[in-house]
């Protein structure tokens, strides 16, 4: 067998396989004895139809094995003796269609190759160490958030209309003097400065009480869902029916029971809160770190090529991810047109740099194997979460799958701090605030 490679456009490269006569004619051979223990033709026993009569009646079928049996047999040594870093798998393609048994069987395997890259020095990069304190303070605002969740709307008579309210109204639109059909609705809640609504329309609600009647002038944006209000301006007949405070409920026993304290003990439930906004916390400070050192690893490497087909690749899994989350967030199944595959490319591009990347910064760093201790760590931080934590642990560690998800994770930790100590050049402390609401 000879082997012969050839580098395209890219990280493509051709490998031009030839195999000898006379192992075409042993394949052959070993493709029609196959066929001839199976063969049934009338007039004939099994296993005795003349090599003619088979030729005759199944050559596509001998062939077509013969083929399968040369590739099987000839394409992985010829991509090991190639000595590429093949990374997808191969296009095979036949030089000559016409086979014969008594010639050299000649197909070309088109491959990509991972990149070849030498490492910069990840010092250039001079990354900022991200840290965070929890405070009582963000306690404490956590504990108010948690209460406005919790708040019920109360109408209150002689009470105006502000950021604070809910304001329920009445109200029909017209444009270019005629009233629009379906435009209006005689109960619709607006919160000004929350609700979704045309620009201008909530600031003139402000100030007026229940029983007000008034007109509201506002003009649709374009572009609009609806083409035929876009651009145009609107009057709206308003009719205040009611004016709403929040009323926040008391932080008592039963406050804390709803959030999972069933003895009602309030100290047990800040105790409680504390602990989870700190594993958000640290969550958090990871993410910032890990993502902003992702995205400087990216850009000083912006002009590494990476495979086309593993970036293919990586846009479909991001694809269906989209996909997934939408379905659970909203409860219906995207449309095509609503996940291109372009929409994709750029960050597929980085992710699949990034992989190379990382892998060969693992091995210039000598990054060992991720502790038992980390693995723990994050398989406890994540089952933290869950009421039955103990019962969460024991089905992960029972599940090979799940095992090997917090071990990259893991992974992917160790290569963040080790390289994150080379690349540090000071620190930026955020609040509590400042890292968890970004978004």
């Amino acid at each position: 067998m000879q082997v012969s490679t050839e580098k395209k456009e890219g990280l493509k490269h051709v490998i031009t396989i030839t195999v000898p006569a006379a192992d075409v004619k042993n394949f052959y051979q070993q493709a029609l004895r196959k066929v001839a223990k199976s063969a049934r033709i009338d007039g004939f026993r099994k296993g005795h139809v003349p090599t003619n009569v088979l030729e005759q009646r199944f050559m596509y079928d001998i062939i077509e094995q013969t083929h399968d049996a040369i590739f099987k047999e000839t394409l992985y040594k010829a991509v090991t003796e190639s000595k590429l870093k093949v990374v997808n798998t191969p296009e095979l393609a036949l030089v000559d269609n016409n086979f014969s048994a008594d010639k050299d069987f000649v197909y070309t395997a088109t491959v990509e190759v991972e990149p070849e890259f030498a490492l910069k020095p990840v010092a250039d990069l001079k990354l900022k160490h991200f840290k965070s304190e929890l405070a009582d303070a963000d306690v404490e605002k956590m504990v108010e958030n948690l209460r406005e969740q919790q708040g019920k709307w109360q109408a209150k008579d002689d009470l105006a209309i502000s950021a604070e309210t809910l304001a329920n109204i009445a109200f029909t639109l017209s444009v270019d003097g005629k009233e629009v059909e379906n435009g209006g609705s005689d109960n619709f809640n607006v919160q000004p400065g929350k609700t979704s609504l045309i620009e201008g329309f909530s600031d003139q609600l402000l100030g007026h009480k229940a029983g007000d009647k008034f007109v509201i002038k506002a003009t649709f944006p374009t572009p609009y869902h609806n083409e035929e209000l876009a651009g145009k301006e609107g009057t709206f007949d308003v009719t205040v029916n009611s004016v709403s405070e929040r009323i926040l409920p008391e932080v008592d026993a039963d406050f804390v029971r709803i959030y999972g304290i069933k003895d009602g003990n309030i100290d047990a439930f800040r105790d409680a809160l504390r602990k989870n906004m700190q594993r958000e916390l640290n969550k958090a400070l990871y993410a910032r770190t890990s993502e902003s050192l992702f995205d400087a690893l990216c850009q000083q490497y912006n002009d590494l090529e990476v495979p086309e087909t593993m970036v293919n690749a990586e846009v479909e899994r991001l694809k269906e991810n989209m996909k997934k989350n939408i379905q659970a967030q909203f409860g219906f199944t995207p449309k095509d047109d609503m996940l291109k595959s372009e929409n994709f490319k750029d960050q597929a591009v980085n992710n699949t740099r990034l992989g190379f990347i990382l892998r060969a910064l693992e091995a210039e760093l000598k990054i060992g194997e991720p502790s038992e201790e980390l693995v723990n760590t994050l398989i406890n931080q994540y089952a933290e979460a869950f009421e039955n934590a103990e019962e969460v642990v024991k089905s992960i560690r029972k599940d090979k799958k799940a095992m090997a998800n917090f071990f990259g994770q893991a992974y992917e930790h160790h290569v963040v701090e080790a390289v994150m100590d080379k690349a540090c050049d000071g620190e930026t402390v955020l609040s509590f605030e400042e890292l968890t609401s970004r978004k």
